[in-house]
């Protein structure tokens, strides 16, 4: 009996009794134990990079404890019936960090990037069969030469950004 209420009383202590920092331009700090040999999420191979660029930019799908991939900028997706396509549904309502909306028009702009190498990225070379992107509406498809089971996964490492002033 002693324990429990020991055990009750530290976890009272723990609970956040303020309201939320209402400052939302207050700094964050974030302990690393080596420093990320880059923030450009298109360079960031090195598991500091990867940890601070899940952080600060966001992905079709992420990962989750498990790592199990979950929805982040698309709510859902599925493969085609040949297994050589991804359709993304991509959540409505997106902002980016100049609360400008992301739009799958965006998102498929900036995979394409990655595809294409502009600017060259050392993450396109883990996608060697990758075709085509292409959106709609509120879906973004990617096209495979071959089936890829693993591309929900794979695609997390692919940091949606844009680029202030580019189109």
């Amino acid at each position: 009996f002693l324990c429990f209420g020991l055990l009750g009383g530290l976890s009272s202590g723990c609970t956040r009794s303020e309201p939320p920092d209402p400052n939302p331009n207050r700094p964050i700090r974030i302990i690393v134990d080596r420093g990320p040999s880059t923030l450009n999420p298109r360079r960031a191979t090195d598991a500091a990079g990867q940890r601070l660029g899940s952080l600060l930019f966001r992905a079709l799908s992420r990962m989750n404890s498990e790592l199990v991939p979950q929805p982040d900028l698309a709510e859902s997706w599925a493969p085609g019936k040949d297994g050589k396509s991804w359709v993304f549904k991509i959540k409505a309502g997106l902002q980016d960090q100049g609360d400008q909306p992301i739009t799958a028009a965006l998102i498929r702009q900036c995979l394409e990037n990655y595809r294409q190498g502009k600017p060259v990225s050392p993450l396109q070379a883990s996608f060697p069969g990758w075709r085509a992107t292409e959106a709609t509406a509120d879906t973004v498809t990617v096209r495979l030469e071959n089936p890829s089971p693993y591309l929900p996964r794979n695609f997390t490492l692919l940091r949606y950004f844009r680029v202030r002033g580019a189109s």
